[in-house]
């Protein structure tokens, strides 16, 4: 047989108290696996120039995952061992607005409604770039006030008709929220996962017991963020490393 592509990826975290029962999660537009078996190897030697027996030591079996989908639940569960609420805080960065040209010279962020604004982060002249600077009151020219209760930003008479940027953050009751914990060391989170390529009738991996060290998010300027998960596989203690099924000779 033969394998073309990246394929299918799933992880499902070992059950706790906390989530009885995991749910089965694929790692979407997956971009490619790769998977590492190998031993440290101690070669014997006689009088001769080549090895005449191979001793294999320690083994380690580790992986890498690219995929294109940034999920929340993965990271969540797989690498940080924790769960995922409903809800989170969405940035609105580069906002376009004009300031008002007679009073009151106010502007509304755009997803303040509800009450769910959350914190500002700045407001720039859209023309030059150039920074506004944040005080509690009477602003004048170059300054700005904000109500957080209502996503409310104030500027001066002077600054009338100016085209700003304004940058801020909202909650929305859609999403997830994934507090990431701190911990003494311990031991690490534990998963499983399948990989799965259908290419010729298909192919299977199963890997019983994983944990993983290392979680990469790369953000490129006009690139795509892919996420690199890296992972080990370890001794699930039933004798099986992982099983690998072949649906073709």
């Amino acid at each position: 047989m033969n394998s073309f592509g990246a394929g299918y990826l799933a992880g499902r975290a070992a059950a706790t108290t906390a989530n009885p029962t995991p749910t089965p999660r694929v790692f979407g537009q997956l971009q490619d696996v790769s998977l590492d078996d190998s031993f440290d190897e101690k070669l014997l030697y006689g009088p001769g120039s080549a090895a005449l027996r191979s001793f294999r030591g320690q083994r380690k079996v580790q992986g890498k995952a690219k995929n294109a989908t940034i999920d929340g639940n993965i990271f969540a569960e797989l690498y940080h061992g924790t769960m995922a609420t409903t809800g989170a805080v969405i940035p609105a960065f580069g906002e376009v607005h004009t300031i008002p040209s007679a009073t009151p010279y106010t502007i509304v962020a755009t997803n303040a409604g509800s009450s769910n604004f959350v914190e500002d982060y700045g407001v720039n002249y859209g023309a030059t770039g150039a920074p506004f600077e944040l005080v509690t009151s009477s602003p004048t020219q170059g300054q700005y006030t904000v109500d957080k209760s209502t996503g409310t930003y104030t500027f001066a008479a002077a600054d009338a008709s100016a085209a700003i940027i304004i940058n801020y953050t909202y909650s929305t009751t859609t999403g997830l929220t994934v507090a990431v914990p701190t911990s003494l060391q311990q031991e690490a989170p534990y998963f499983e996962m399948f990989l799965a390529n259908p290419t010729d009738g298909g192919y299977g991996k199963r890997l019983f017991k994983c944990s993983s060290s290392k979680l990469t998010m790369d953000f490129k300027q006009g690139d795509i963020t892919i996420p690199e998960f890296d992972f080990s596989v370890l001794d699930p203690g039933t004798g099986v490393l992982y099983t690998d099924y072949y649906a073709q000779l």
